[in-house]
């Protein structure tokens, strides 16, 4: 909880003022000393240039749950192409659909492409190498599979004698763009010259796949299996067999409290044994790598905190704060908690070399043939020579937040009328601590399960005697006994804000519903209550959802990562144990 004083003492502010100051001396200087600014790559410490196969099985010797997973895979083609898979020996007939696969990690599959539209009476015969996994929800893996797409550009270039090579990579969430992706599309653009793919999207998120397209079957040899790299196995799945979004409604979101400062008394967490560093828990009780989930909520980062011109300092993206003020002439921001929803969003970065010169064979860590190389005549530095990136501070992230202006008084020019709050409340958010802000019994179960830090809303275990919070004393002594009575000003203001999610995951496309309950739960009347969530890059607010169960101004305003900043000032003040709801919409990006 941070405490911003309007009239008073206010050394703690300038203080985390002083902090952020002293950050942006500390990039300054990484920015200006070359030698500290080259970074090494996060997940590849070789090039994709490798032959494949090369790099799977180096995956696989770095450890973790991959050898003998059957990772989903979906390979989308243009439509009227056929589609046949290397199974056996052999290739199965051709079949005019998306086939949803399962292959295994650091293998190679070999694909044959017919019926092309823009290459009629041309075969292609591309390859696919996966070098990593993703770590769905139980259930859920054929509902998000890694998307391998063959565009009917690359079918046509392949087809005369150009290789194209993809990676496709999890993409970054803090690094993604603010763009819709349409449903069964990925996103992708070209490397630049000299760049390698894989290296690139290394630094824009976690490479899981890698597609190459140009080789053709070798009419003038027989194939004794090396082209067809063994035939690994591979199993395939009817579509019949992949959830609906009905069926994935059962995978709740993972909540998250603030911890150690944020949280007074026994409502810390153990963040130490989650993540170190400054941001606490903002990774912790989340299943497999965090680039898979879309998180909102919490103040994770900078600490939020109001200046005396309301403008609201250290609201980074992704943040979900609520600000009051209180009978003390006291300003006191508290964050939500963090909603985190299984999301991940794939993107590709391709090269394109050629056309070829010769005819080339693929084969692991070996060349079977004598032939020339691809762009043989083009002549390529060594990997080690490459120019490395600079530190991520210069490419693209954003200014240090005490550099930029923020909420500033009359800066949110659209004011939008609020939709009143009735009717019945999704299930997701039938609860009594949604409804009334008081935690029943029966809803502790559900809680400690799709609540990780359930706990932290726990009332009294038994009945006992408090004035203001604090457990009545007994006093024995020798003398005739006697009763004293006393009685404490109510000097606690405090307010709780938490935040739901309509859905634990999502397909870019799909609209998710969030739900925010506040509550006075001290023991004096608050005022000014205001409640800012900063969404993140991949959630777009949807025009006229938001509804509130209390009279209350509502504004939005683009923010700096391409989404939207909501805003909503409650009219009149929160007497103890009073409190609402709001609920808004967003389309997952």
């Amino acid at each position: 909880m941070t405490t911003v004083r309007l009239h008073g003492a206010t050394v703690s502010y300038r203080v985390r003022v002083a902090s952020k100051l002293l950050l942006a001396v500390m990039v300054y200087l990484l920015s200006g000393h070359p030698g500290l600014a080259e970074e090494p790559p996060r997940h590849w410490q070789h090039a994709g240039v490798l032959p494949p196969g090369a790099i799977g099985r180096l995956r696989l010797r770095r450890g973790g749950p991959l050898s003998g997973h059957f990772q989903p895979v979906q390979i989308r083609v243009p439509e009227g192409t056929r589609v046949a898979l290397a199974m056996d020996g052999q290739f199965t007939d051709p079949v005019a659909k998306n086939p949803l696969t399962g292959m295994l990690i650091g293998s190679v599959y070999r694909l044959r492409i017919t019926d092309i539209p823009v290459a009629a009476g041309q075969e292609v015969f591309p390859t696919i190498e996966l070098i990593d996994r993703t770590y769905p929800p139980p259930g859920l893996a054929l509902r998000f599979p890694i998307p391998i797409e063959l565009t009917a550009e690359e079918l046509d270039m392949a087809a005369q004698g150009a290789f194209i090579t993809r990676v496709i990579y999890v993409e970054d969430p803090s690094l993604a763009l603010p763009e819709v992706q349409e449903p069964g599309q990925t996103g992708w653009f070209e490397a630049a010259s000299g760049e390698d793919p894989l290296v690139v999207a290394d630094r824009l998120g976690r490479p899981v796949a890698i597609l190459r397209i140009g080789g053709r079957y070798p009419d003038d040899l027989q194939d004794d299996g090396h082209f067809t790299y063994g035939t690994p196995p591979i199993e395939i799945y009817d579509e019949s067999m992949v959830p609906t979004a009905e069926d994935a409604q059962g995978g709740w979101p993972t909540y998250r409290l603030p911890c150690d400062d944020r949280c007074p008394g026994e409502t810390r967490l153990p963040c130490k044994a989650c993540q170190s560093g400054a941001s606490g828990c903002a990774n912790c009780n989340l299943i497999g790598p965090t680039d898979e989930y879309l998180c909102d909520g919490g103040d994770y980062g900078l600490p939020a905190g109001i200046r005396a011109d309301w403008d609201v300092a250290g609201l980074e993206q992704e943040d979900t704060i609520a600000h009051y003020d209180t009978l003390a002439n006291q300003v006191i921001v508290e964050p939500s908690n963090r909603v985190c929803i299984y999301a991940p969003r794939f993107a590709a970065v391709r090269r394109t070399a050629g056309p070829l010169l010769e005819k080339r064979f693929d084969a692991v860590n070996e060349f079977a043939d004598q032939l020339t190389l691809v762009h043989a005549r083009e002549t390529v530095e060594p990997a080690m020579s490459v120019q490395r990136y600079a530190a991520q501070v210069d490419i693209g992230q954003r200014p240090a937040s005490v550099l930029r202006n923020r909420d500033q008084a009359g800066e949110i020019k659209q004011r939008v009328a609020l939709l009143e709050l009735v009717g019945a409340l999704a299930p997701y958010a039938n609860l009594s601590i949604v409804r009334t802000g008081k935690l029943e019994n029966r809803e502790k179960p559900w809680l400690a399960i799709a609540v990780q830090s359930a706990h932290t809303w726990n009332g009294d275990q038994a009945a006992q005697v408090v004035v203001d919070n604090m457990e009545a004393v007994e006093l024995t002594r020798d003398q005739q006994a006697g009763v004293v009575y006393g009685q404490l000003e109510p000097d606690n203001p405090q307010l709780r804000i938490c935040k739901l999610a309509s859905t634990g995951n999502a397909l870019p496309g799909q609209i998710v519903e969030f739900t925010l309950r506040f509550d006075n739960v001290g023991d004096q009347v608050i005022g000014n209550v205001t409640i800012v969530d900063n969404l993140s890059t991949r959630l777009e607010y949807v025009a006229d959802s938001a509804k509130s169960s209390l009279q209350a101004d509502f504004f939005t305003k683009p923010n700096e990562g391409g989404s939207s900043l909501l805003r909503w000032e409650i009219k009149n003040p929160l007497e103890p144990g009073e409190g609402g709801t709001l609920q808004f919409q967003c389309t997952v990006r």
